[in-house]
């Protein structure tokens, strides 16, 4: 088993291994591989606004949990680029999307599991 090189900043073997992915699939196209000039200096930007409600393991962390629900509003969920603590590279539209999904998928959850009594605010003709 090939041993993982020690990481020096949150996320950054991650990043190497998409790289080394990127580089495999790019041989394999007969295409080159080319690096985002910004990588040079070490730093992930991003052009898409993302925070605001950062996720967390608790509150003291972020806004919400893992599945978008804010912490001490049950039933309350956020599913949009807000909740991503900070840069995931280029284009995080398919990261937001998914963890959206997530969201989507815990809300449709905790609603099967509860009986809701639905009622009418709308006034009645006597």
């Amino acid at each position: 088993m090939k041993e993982e090189p020690p990481c020096l900043q949150a996320g950054e073997c991650q990043y190497e291994r998409v790289r080394q992915q990127m580089q495999a699939i790019s041989t394999a196209l007969g295409g080159k591989l080319k690096d985002d000039p910004l990588w040079v200096l070490n730093r992930l930007v991003t052009v898409h606004p993302l925070g605001g409600c950062p996720m967390g393991r608790t509150i003291a962390e972020g806004v919400v949990n893992s599945y978008g629900e804010v912490f001490n509003y049950p039933g309350l969920y956020i599913a949009d680029g807000s909740v991503m603590p900070g840069p995931v590279g280029a284009n995080p539209s398919l990261t937001i999307a998914a963890l959206s999904d997530r969201t989507a998928d815990s809300i449709i959850a905790g609603y099967q599991q509860h009986t809701y009594q639905i009622t009418s605010f709308c006034p009645t003709s006597s």
